[in-house]
């Protein structure tokens, strides 16, 4: 959403001043208040017309009978885009969030859900990744590797550089020959080629139930970290709000709508008010990590609409520039 009209010096002022206030207090901006908290050298009087032509424009409004007045989503908008002051991403920060990595790793948490609890912890907003996308007709190769007499590894390698991995228990041992062959009938299988229904991997139902294994399915592609995050802004206190927004979070096709759309446009991209997915009180920060140099996810925070995005901003890019280089330097991919 670019933002085109004019709007003088004085009514830019005004209006970068009603966010930052409204961003901290959670309250109305009058105009008394920004007579008594700022230096401006304007009086009630004018800053209530500069408030009433911001309003008029659609920056602006007011929520209550009071005189105070919020920002719009088309407020909002021109601060993030032309108001807000710069904060340049300086090393140091790079260096606290790698350390922030490594002291909050939790047991048996993997890299990306490490991620995902840092960013969440750091902003105090609920923190969300998409996962590379690992859909079947993107395999590139299967591979069974042997483990001992009844257990084999399932490798999945994507065309992406993704790799997943699975332990999986035979009923039967098998010889290596047997497991080469059966790999060679999951990836005929996978692309849709046909398989010979009288092969013994096929009449035991082996390929089959190998096939039905949630390794192969792409439905986890998504991590949500800091849903109790939310019930720290008074955006959320009411419980009907809170529990609506928790019932769009564990179905979250449409934020996967937006973490899509994100891959497709900006390195960076800022959602405000999403009314046509539901996120109309929300706002949505969001940057784009590559696996082998593409944009292959989305990593981000959702939170109200009144959040400090000069501090958000920065570091949701520095952390997706972290996981970049992470991918970058490993070996492999595999479950991040």
């Amino acid at each position: 959403m670019d933002v085109v009209d004019f709007l003088t010096q004085r009514e830019r002022d005004i209006l970068h001043l009603i966010v930052e206030v409204y961003t901290v207090t959670a309250e109305p901006v009058a105009s008394r208040v920004l007579v008594q908290t700022f230096d401006i050298g304007l009086s009630s009087a004018t800053i209530r017309n500069v408030m009433s032509s911001l309003e008029q424009k659609g920056y602006i409004r007011q929520i209550y009978t009071s005189s105070g007045r919020v920002p719009t989503d088309r407020g909002y908008y021109l601060y993030v885009q032309q108001l807000m002051p710069s904060k340049n991403r300086s090393r140091k920060q790079g260096v606290y969030l790698k350390r922030a990595f490594h002291s909050n790793k939790r047991s048996g948490e993997s890299f990306v859900q490490n991620v995902a609890h840092v960013l969440a912890k750091l902003t105090e907003f609920t923190a969300i990744i998409s996962l590379p996308r690992g859909h079947q007709e993107n395999i590139d190769k299967v591979k069974i590797i042997r483990l001992d007499v009844k257990r084999v590894m399932l490798i999945l390698l994507f065309k992406n550089g993704m790799i997943r991995q699975k332990i999986v228990r035979l009923i039967f041992p098998e010889t290596d020959v047997a497991l080469e062959i059966l790999a060679e009938l999951l990836m005929a299988r996978l692309k849709g080629q046909k398989v010979d229904p009288r092969h013994e991997f096929v009449r035991s139902g082996l390929l089959d139930e190998m096939c039905a294994l949630d390794v192969f399915c792409a439905s986890e592609e998504l991590i949500i970290e800091g849903r109790e995050n939310l019930m720290k802004h008074p955006e959320f206190y009411q419980y009907s709000t809170l529990s609506d927004f928790i019932r769009k979070l564990d179905d979250p096709e449409d934020l996967l709508t937006i973490l899509s759309d994100s891959l497709e446009r900006d390195k960076v991209n800022i959602y405000i008010g999403k009314k046509d997915l539901g996120f109309e009180d929300c706002s949505i920060v969001l940057a784009n990590y590559n696996l082998r140099e593409r944009p292959s996810g989305s990593i981000g925070v959702i939170g109200p609409k009144r959040m400090r995005y000069e501090y958000v901003i920065p570091i949701v890019e520095n952390v997706a520039d972290f996981v970049t280089d992470v991918l970058k330097n490993s070996d492999l991919y595999s479950d991040i």
